[in-house]
């Protein structure tokens, strides 16, 4: 019966004599078994890839069912008939350590890319590696490698990476990034940042202003305003004024002058309005009289006088006839242009009819 333990056949090293077992693999006993052992695989550290000087306590030596000889050690063998066991040579790939006694993975974030070396080399920052692993992988832009170099992982908010298996930086003053970006965005006008590696920037304060990419808020200058969260400074409407660094305008001297001056104004205009008012009725009333009285000279003219002559006769009421044609024994009176007819009035009649119209011309133009 064959008591040989169950596993994969070894590797024959180079003269074809001895067997080296693969991976993980040791010889159970000598050159005469075409058998490996995997199970021991389990009582290996990764430490000794890290630190090739550690030394690594043998495992258990396989007890054999045979009874004229003795078992070697395990990943040693001896030739028929040899006294003495060997160490059986190791030929390990790239992507793994040389160990005295088995090939050994290299750990995650470490590569080797030479067969038979005895030591890893960790990725650098932006790259990555899976065991067994011959080569790092390139994290994309916007990532960087995990410490341990095991993943990717995003860019924090803050901070950036344009290229790619680089690393993130922080965006400067003035500017600011989201989670797993390529390049920093300047400041919106009206914020700034006044610090690095920001996820956003604040609101620009009131009695300054803030254009767009600003690191620290701009003082309002004199004769202007701010008012909070503005990009340019706004100019104060005429007769006003600000100090440096205002968020509002205030009344100058001038605009009380001005106020001044025109509530004087005021004040005179009404005391000439109180005035005219007052002495608007008595004139009214003066205006009145004269008008109804030229009404009546007007429906009701006065007869002419009688001339006395010179003996101190009156002329006869019946006027002698004028010369002209003569009507119904009358003669007319030549005709006159239209233009020079003035009517006749008596000398208080011209004074009333110069009472009536001034007066309400100037009553007009006053309202």
């Amino acid at each position: 019966m064959d008591t040989r333990p169950t596993g994969r056949p070894p590797r024959r090293a180079g003269n074809g004599a001895s067997f080296a077992c693969s991976f993980f693999d040791i010889s159970p006993s000598s050159s005469s078994s075409p058998f490996c052992l995997s199970s021991l695989c389990i009582l290996i550290s990764l430490s000794i890839c890290l630190s090739p000087s550690l030394t690594l306590a043998r495992p258990p030596i396989f007890q054999s069912q045979q009874e004229e000889c003795l078992p070697c050690p395990p990943a040693t063998y001896s030739p028929p008939g040899n006294k003495n066991c060997s160490v059986a040579p190791l030929e390990c790939g790239a992507g793994y350590c040389v160990n005295v006694t088995w090939c050994l993975p290299c750990p995650a974030g470490m590569v080797n890319d030479q067969e038979n070396a005895s030591v890893c080399i960790r990725c650098p920052e932006g790259k990555v590696a899976v065991p067994p692993a011959i080569k790092c992988l390139s994290c994309r832009a916007g990532q960087t490698s995990s410490p341990d170099n095991t993943h990717c992982v995003a860019c924090t908010a803050g901070y950036y990476n344009p290229s790619v298996a680089g690393t993130c930086a922080p965006c400067p003053a003035g500017s600011y990034s989201e989670r797993q970006s390529m390049r920093c965005l300047a400041c919106s006008a009206g914020t700034y940042n006044d610090l690095q590696a920001q996820s956003g920037c604040r609101e620009c304060p009131s009695g300054s202003y803030c254009p767009a990419g600003s690191v620290e808020p701009t003082e309002c200058p004199s004769d202007k305003f701010c008012e909070a969260g503005v990009a340019s400074p706004s100019s104060c409407q005429p007769l006003f004024s600000a100090d440096s660094g205002s968020s509002s305008c205030r009344p100058s001297v001038i605009f009380y002058v001005v106020i001044g001056i025109g509530a004087g104004t005021l004040m005179v205009l009404i005391l000439v309005a109180w005035v005219a008012i007052g002495y608007r009725k008595p004139l009214w009333k003066r205006i009145k009289k004269a008008y109804r009285r030229h009404q009546r000279q007007r429906d009701y003219p006065a007869p002419p006088p009688a001339a006395a002559s010179a003996s101190g006769d009156t002329k006869p009421l019946i006027p002698e006839p004028l010369p002209g044609p003569v009507y119904a024994g009358f003669k007319s009176p030549p005709p006159q242009s239209p233009l020079h007819h003035k009517p006749v009035f008596d000398h208080q009649v011209d004074k009333d009819k110069a009472i009536i119209e001034w007066p309400v011309l100037l009553i007009r133009i006053s309202y």
